[in-house]
């Protein structure tokens, strides 16, 4: 197999024999193109339509068959493939070789695909592919400052207590609120004198 190439196809488009697969998937291509594009779709992230679906992708090519562009959808696989691993290309370019020669793309997708260790619902199993994982971190002792040697406990630092702290002064009572005077009653009310009757 060969190794999957920096920015670019792995293979080249009209290497139709070429492994992984050889003349085996060229002859599947060529006879049942829907089921050759399930299969490569297989290996793909969900990002892409019916990807992770052979059975799905495969009734969608044919959906889009009966439609007369089935190119669309192996667009979108070729873009996301191209767009994935920096593969230089266009929109423009994918939809002639998708549309003029629908299978030798697929081949070289396939390959693709296979080289670059995608397996079953868009797992890489090439790890070698993989960003860079982060760096470990590794515990580093801290050097004793000077001038005390490693293992020799520093002496206890003397802990200074807070000054007592001075109560606030006695606070002074109102002075006796002085009352009001007595209030004088009203003076004894008269009566009215009475009323001769009719």
């Amino acid at each position: 197999m060969p190794p999957a190439a920096p920015n670019s196809w792995s293979t080249g488009f009209c290497d139709c024999c070429a492994p992984p697969g050889g003349f085996g998937i060229c002859l599947y291509a060529w006879c049942c193109g829907p089921c050759m594009y399930g299969t490569t779709v297989e290996m793909m992230p969900p990002v892409v339509c019916c990807g992770g679906s052979c059975c799905g992708a495969c009734c969608a090519y044919i959906g889009m068959s009966f439609l007369g562009c089935p190119c669309i959808l192996q667009m979108m696989s070729r873009g996301w493939l191209r767009s994935k691993y920096g593969i230089p290309g266009d929109g423009c370019t994918d939809c002639c070789l998708t549309c003029w020669c629908s299978p030798c793309a697929m081949c070289q997708e396939y390959r693709e695909c296979k080289i670059r260790g995608l397996g079953p619902g868009g797992v890489e199993l090439n790890k070698q592919n993989h960003a860079a994982s982060p760096p470990q971190q590794q515990m580093v002792a801290v050097p004793a400052p000077y001038p005390y040697p490693p293992g020799q406990q520093y002496p206890p630092q003397p802990q200074q207590g807070y000054p007592p702290q001075q109560g606030y002064p006695p606070q002074q009572g109102y002075p006796p609120q002085q009352g009001y005077p007595p209030q004088q009653g009203y003076p004894p009310q008269q009566g009215y004198p009475p009323q001769p009757h009719a």
